[in-house]
Parts: C-alpha cells; sequence; structure tokens
C-alpha cells in the first residue's frame, strides 16, 4: 500500500484552539452516517435510551459471537 499526502491541515494544537478541526470534521461528515448520527446525538436531536449488559447475557453474547453455541451438543 502506498501513501501520499493529499492535503497538510497545519498543526494540531493550531487546528484544536481555533475551531477548525471540528470544522473540518463537520463539512466531511456528509460522507458518512454514522458521523451524522453522532452528530444529531450531540444536538439533542435523537432519543436517547439506556441499556446495560450485566451477567449471563455477556457470556452468551460472546458464545454467540464465537460460534461456541453451534458447535455445543446438548
Amino acid at each position: 500500500m502506498i501513501q501520499t499526502t493529499v492535503a497538510n491541515l497545519g498543526r494540531l494544537d493550531i487546528l484544536n484552539k481555533t475551531g477548525g478541526l471540528d470544522s473540518l470534521l463537520r463539512s466531511g461528515a456528509k460522507f458518512s452516517e454514522k458521523v451524522l448520527l453522532l452528530d444529531a446525538h450531540h444536538d439533542g436531536q435523537t432519543t436517547t435510551t439506556h441499556t446495560v449488559k450485566i451477567g449471563p447475557v455477556l457470556l452468551l453474547e460472546k458464545l454467540w459471537k464465537s460460534g461456541a453455541m453451534f458447535s455445543a451438543r446438548f
């Protein structure tokens, strides 16, 4: 893989102070649905829900994802 610099944005500390990095990321957000969702959540435009996984749920989820649930014989 060959990497090429497309543009030099400047120093990160200066971009953070001026808000330039945030504005750059917001302008590029139109190309990503995930970023738009996070931005909408940050602006209070989404419904917030809360889910907590505890105990057996965590274990069963790991077994399900690893495929161990299918290989076990009961």
